[in-house]
């Protein structure tokens, strides 16, 4: 498979008074291969932890089948729609990592691609 590029946007956290809920304007865009890029964005996405598959790299390390409880890792999960989210990776040393994950109707990975601040050197 030819890697396409993918962007992440994450505003900053907003909170309405009275509510215990941190919300943020959450927006990917992922590239396609001539045709019009998809985009997604949520004006109040929440985070919750989920149990994600674990990233297995890129080309062709994408899950075909349902992983197994013990390849699931937590995660911090966007999720923007039932098939495309963003989970986040907090770290002890370095900067955080943000994966983008959109999977297909049957609930499969279709891509899988951990993502880089723009002012973090790769």
């Amino acid at each position: 498979t030819r890697a396409t590029p993918v962007a992440a946007m994450i505003g900053p956290a907003q909170v309405q008074t009275g509510s215990t809920v941190v919300t943020r304007t959450v927006e990917t865009v992922e590239g396609a291969d001539g045709a019009m890029p998809l985009r997604v964005r949520l004006e109040d996405a929440v985070m919750r932890l989920e149990l994600v598959p674990r990233y297995l790299g890129a080309p062709g390390g994408l899950q075909r089948r349902s992983p197994r409880r013990d390849e699931m890792e937590p995660a911090a999960v966007y999720a923007l729609t039932p098939l495309v989210s963003l989970a986040s990776y907090e770290v002890c040393a370095g900067p955080p990592t943000v994966r983008y994950l959109r999977r297909d109707a049957h609930g499969r990975i279709e891509k899988d691609a951990m993502l880089y601040s723009a002012s973090t050197p790769k």
